[in-house]
């Protein structure tokens, strides 16, 4: 394969991932923010 297709799929690869945990961050933030809305802790 070439090296630039190579160098491609792997920075889209890390894009995805990148994208993929901030969902994931993002979500459990806001599920925690709304579930303890009313707990001062």
């Amino acid at each position: 394969m070439d090296e630039l297709l190579w160098a491609r799929l792997i920075f889209a690869l890390g894009a995805v991932v990148t994208a993929a945990t901030v969902v994931m961050i993002l979500r459990g933030h806001m599920y925690w923010n709304r579930r303890g809305s009313t707990d001062a802790r």
